[in-house]
């Protein structure tokens, strides 16, 4: 007979490129938290703010339209970003924390050095 382990309590996170996949994942199969650092609205935004020129909603296969199911992701949803963000501009995160997603903002953060500031540690301690 095995012994019964404890439910894992499962946490997604997701950094930049990779807040579109946890998003998805956490629609599809939802966790305890969602946690999302340097968020996008979706990946077609960011490849016409990127590439403008080229004809990307033709050339985009893959879209990740975190925007799009933010409402129905089952969990509770927190999203850290810096207002000097120089890649994925902070709008695009205040635009998902205008659902019921709670935006965690890092004042002067850019987009590879919130480790460096002690709010984004604060937060992350409140949330873990």
């Amino acid at each position: 007979m095995e012994a019964s382990a404890p439910e894992a309590r499962l946490l997604y996170y997701g950094r930049s490129l990779g807040s579109g996949i946890a998003s998805r994942l956490a629609y599809e199969r939802p966790p305890e938290r969602l946690i999302l650092e340097t968020p996008y609205t979706s990946l077609l935004a960011m490849a016409k703010l990127q590439m403008g020129f080229l004809p990307v909603d033709l050339l985009s296969r893959y879209r990740f339209p975190t925007d799009q199911i933010m409402e129905d992701i089952d969990c509770p949803i927190d999203l850290i970003h810096g207002t000097e963000d120089e890649l994925i501009p902070y709008a695009q995160a205040q635009q998902l924390g205008r659902g019921r997603a709670t935006l965690h903002t890092i004042p002067g953060g850019g987009h590879n050095d919130l480790s460096q500031f002690p709010a984004f540690h604060q937060v992350l301690d409140q949330l873990l």
